[in-house]
Formats: structure tokens, C-alpha cells, sequence
């Protein structure tokens, strides 16, 4: 009786302990399985994070490459302009001779008699000093929109470089911190702020650059037609004078002949 009760107690005892031990190796199966799914919780949360940055990086690096092209754009108008700019000028005090000449011959021309003052090459030479002061006039102007266009494009190509620095930057720090996620050993970063882009800047180099074209187009016409103006000008002025004087050297031949009569009657 009693090795019976001994037996029935050994037997529930090992019973009693394969249950145990089954709820321990459950509990330590659900243990694990519960601490995979927080890994690959945890992985999936990283791996969308890093993809987020990674187009986040695509999209800064797209308009860096965007700025650097209409950088490229602004150098080259900018070097345009220069270039503009010193035609103009070289026009304007090409011009500075002739009209020097113009009112050397005017101020000559001023104490001629009051019914000669009124002649055909006085008015050439009125004339030739209007033209001459309009266009120096209408280049200067030029000069000035010239400058203005060259402070403002300078200024837009100071703010596309900022805007490209620090675009490029944001760019390597979201892929730095994407790498980071995507290695499981390492801590989850800070993070990443991102500079908003400032959508009206490439509008504004598109506005500007158009208006620079235009600004080139109509100078270049002014320098042609302050050259061909002003050369037509002064040949009208140069041959009215040279007719002038022609008449003039005539007249006094005639007169010297006419005194020699008198005096040879005398």
C-alpha cells in the first residue's frame, strides 16, 4: 500500500514537473517570438525612416543640380552684361570726340554775321549735337539699367549658392542618418531637419535672366544706331561745311578779282 502511494506520488511529481517545464520552454518560445516581432517591428519603423530620408536626400540633391545649372546660366549672363556694360561705355566716349568738335565749330561759327548764322550747315551742325547729346543721353541710361541688372543677378547668385549648400548638406546628413538606421547594431539618430527649398528663387533667375536678355538685345541696337546716327551726323555736318567753305573761298576769289578791276580802274 504504501510503495503504491509512493509510486502515485512519484508519478504526479514527474507529471507535475513536464508541465512545468512545457509552460517555462512556452513562455520562453513566446519570450522570443514576442521579442522578434519587436525587432522586426523595429526594422520595418527604421527601414521606412531611412527610405523617407533617402527621397528626402534624392529630392535636395535634384535641386542642387537644378541651382548648379542656373548658376551656370547666371555666370554666363553675368559675364554678358560685363561685356555689355563696356560697349556701351566704349560707344558713349567714342562719341565724346565728335561732339567736342561739334561745339568748337559752333562757338567758331557764333560770330558769324546774323544772316549767315541760319545756314544749311548751321543747322547740320544743331543737328549733329542733338543727336550726339540723345544718344549719349539714352547710353547712359543703358549704363545704369546695366549696373542695376549687375547688382540684382550678383544677388541672385549669392542666394542660389546658399540655397545650394544648404540643400547639399541636408542631402549627406539624410543619407549619413539613413546608413545609421539601416545598421541594426547602431542607435536609432537624432532627427534630421531639413531646410525648406525656397520655390520662388528659380522663378525669380528665370525672370531676371529673360530681363537681362532684353536689357542686352536693346543696348546692342543702341550701339548700332548711335554709330550709324552719329557717322551719317557728321558727314552731313562735314560736307554742308566743306560745301560752305567751297562757296565761301569762291565768293572771295570773286571779290579779290573785283577789288584788282576797281583798283586797276582807279
Amino acid at each position: 500500500m504504501s510503495e503504491r502511494l509512493t509510486q502515485r506520488t512519484v508519478c504526479r511529481a514527474k507529471s507535475l514537473q513536464r508541465q512545468l517545464l512545457t509552460g517555462l520552454s512556452d513562455a520562453e518560445k513566446a519570450i522570443v517570438a514576442d521579442a522578434a516581432k519587436g525587432r522586426a517591428a523595429e526594422a520595418t519603423v527604421r527601414e521606412d525612416k531611412a527610405a523617407m530620408l533617402k527621397d528626402k536626400a534624392d529630392s535636395g540633391m535634384e535641386l542642387v543640380k537644378n541651382c548648379e545649372r542656373c548658376l551656370l546660366e547666371v555666370g554666363a549672363m553675368l559675364r554678358q552684361l560685363g561685356q555689355g556694360l563696356r560697349h556701351l561705355q566704349h560707344t558713349r566716349y567714342a562719341q565724346f570726340a565728335d561732339l567736342k568738335v561739334c561745339q568748337q565749330r559752333l562757338h567758331l561759327r557764333s560770330e558769324a554775321p546774323g544772316e549767315e548764322a541760319r545756314d544749311l550747315a548751321q543747322q547740320a551742325l544743331e543737328g549733329q549735337l542733338r543727336g550726339i547729346s540723345d544718344a549719349r543721353t539714352e547710353l547712359l541710361s543703358l549704363e545704369g539699367e546695366c549696373r542695376r541688372a549687375l547688382e540684382m543677378i550678383t544677388e541672385l547668385r549669392n542666394d542660389i549658392s546658399k540655397e545650394s549648400a544648404s540643400q547639399r548638406h541636408a542631402a549627406e546628413k539624410c543619407r549619413a542618418t539613413a546608413a545609421v538606421l539601416m545598421s541594426v547594431s547602431a542607435e536609432a539618430p537624432e532627427e534630421v531637419e531639413v531646410p525648406p527649398a525656397n520655390e520662388d528663387l528659380l522663378p525669380r533667375a528665370d525672370h531676371l535672366l529673360l530681363a537681362a536678355k532684353d536689357l542686352l538685345s536693346r543696348s546692342s541696337k543702341s550701339i548700332q544706331s548711335t554709330d550709324q546716327n552719329c557717322s551719317r551726323l557728321r558727314q552731313r555736318a562735314e560736307l554742308l561745311l566743306e560745301r560752305r567753305l567751297l562757296e565761301t573761298e569762291k565768293a572771295a576769289k570773286l571779290l579779290r578779282e573785283h577789288a584788282s578791276e576797281v583798283d586797276y580802274t582807279i
